[in-house]
């Protein structure tokens, strides 16, 4: 830098004085000037401190009126993380999330963290979480509605520690949240859909929360076979069909059968060249299923709720079922006592050349007149496929005595009234033990 920039750069200063007079002078103009600058600082300063005011005052109005960030980050965060990966293999993409004004002589507030608009999700159920505080009476349920079908009921009393904050003195606060899986393979593929989130007071009043409108595009084909030779056996699976179509409309159902089929319950039916009449069916014709993952059910089974996630199973699996109510006792075919035996009533399969494989050998070594449940052990042992063991819950045998946590969503076995069995091993969630005694009569109320 030359002197003459070096110059420009200075700030001119006052001549130093030269006498008494000068020197007083300069003080003056000192002092002035501080005062001026003093001023402007607590003009500014005031002006910042209202400014502060009034962005809390914005702030803590509108917490009152929707206190979105009381969310518990925490949780969302690990929900998200575990739900949302924005894929191109995407099953589910969310179009949008409308929440609706809240009701202020209802509820306190409520929000909606999960999901939101843009969410792609790869997998089979969808996970919906928020809060709901209501004013007079308290919120009990939140429910799933598509259309005039409630598709999820949960409870609310998940802890939100964050609105329980905001709210200190409201107690319900500390448990205001609600979190649902809900299945989306009951839903009309490659369409919009509309799900309504509405809570459902203690005074029976219903209050609508949120809108969410989704397209399901599953990459790869899902649906039931049910396998049904004799009139009785396609009678059945009409009843069958019929209760999952009511939890699940848009599911496909194919049956094989000796002859063809022409109900509503089916959305395609195929006459097999040749009928066995027995056990034998199932092992021969199981993998001729149309879908890519198939769920395999007898025709003595009844649809209690959606099972939406079971599909997800083979993400990580290639075959499941629920362990059989009995046992084979000693070593047989090689196979060992402590390997269980599993029920055949459902059987949860994805087409591929191992799975292939493995229905190939199962029929080489099924004896014709047999059951089918010991030869099926024996493939299973044998093979390399993997196996997932499904709870009870999925395949609930109540002829037999069964232990059950949660929701029961298919039962097996044969009963003058299902609905009733449905109603009634539902009534409970926690863990109970039925005997076959509990459903030997209907007792309608």
């Amino acid at each position: 830098m030359n002197n003459k920039n070096s110059l420009k750069t200075q700030k001119i200063l006052p001549k130093s004085p030269k006498g008494l007079g000068d020197k007083r002078a300069l003080l003056r103009r000192y002092s002035a000037d501080l005062k001026e600058y003093r001023g402007l600082l607590e003009k500014y300063s005031s002006q910042l401190e209202g400014k502060r005011k009034e962005l809390q005052q914005i702030k803590e109005n509108s917490e009152k009126r929707s206190p979105n960030v009381v969310a518990n980050k925490n949780m969302i965060s690990q929900v998200s993380n575990s739900q949302i990966a924005a894929t191109s293999s995407s099953q589910v993409e969310i179009l949008d999330v409308e929440s609706y004004p809240a009701n202020e002589n209802l509820l306190w507030g409520f929000h909606l963290d999960l999901p939101q608009k843009g969410d792609k999700i790869n997998n089979y159920v969808i996970e919906i979480v928020g809060w709901v505080l209501g004013r007079k009476s308290p919120a009990l349920t939140v429910e799933i509605v598509e259309g005039d079908r409630v598709m999820r009921q949960v409870s609310v009393r998940k802890p939100r520690l964050g609105v329980a904050k905001y709210y200190p003195q409201l107690p319900k606060a500390k448990s205001c949240g609600f979190a649902a899986e809900v299945g989306i393979v009951g839903l009309q593929k490659n369409a919009e859909s509309e799900l309504i989130v509405r809570a459902v007071l203690k005074d029976k009043t219903v209050v609508p929360l949120a809108a969410i409108k989704l397209r399901y595009q599953p990459q790869k084909s899902v649906g039931v076979l049910y396998i049904a030779m004799g009139k009785k056996y396609i009678e059945e699976a009409q009843i069958s069909a019929a209760s999952l179509k009511a939890k699940m409309p848009n599911l496909p159902v194919t049956i094989l059968a000796h002859e063809e089929v022409k109900t509503p319950e089916f959305d395609d039916a195929v006459a097999v060249e040749k009928s066995y009449y027995s056990f034998e069916d199932k092992v021969v014709y199981m993998y001729d299923s149309p879908y890519d993952r198939t769920l395999f059910l007898d025709t003595d089974t009844y649809i209690c709720e959606d099972f939406s996630e079971l599909f997800s199973i083979l993400d990580n699996f290639d075959i499941a079922a629920v362990h059989a109510p009995t046992k084979i006792p000693g070593t047989a075919n090689g196979v060992p006592e402590c390997y269980q035996q599993m029920n055949t009533g459902m059987i949860l399969f994805k087409k591929s050349p191992e799975v292939e494989k493995f229905c190939e050998y199962w029929v080489k070594i099924f004896q014709s007149g047999d059951p089918d449940q010991p030869s099926f052990r024996e493939a299973l042992f044998k093979s390399n496929l993997r196996i997932a063991t499904l709870t009870a819950e999925y395949n609930c045998r109540f002829p037999f005595p069964i232990f059950v946590c949660g929701t029961v969503k298919i039962l097996h076995g044969r009963h003058e009234d299902l609905p009733w069995v449905a109603k009634k091993i539902n009534a409970e969630k926690g863990a109970r033990v039925y005997r076959p005694n509990d459903f030997k009569k209907a007792i309608k109320n």
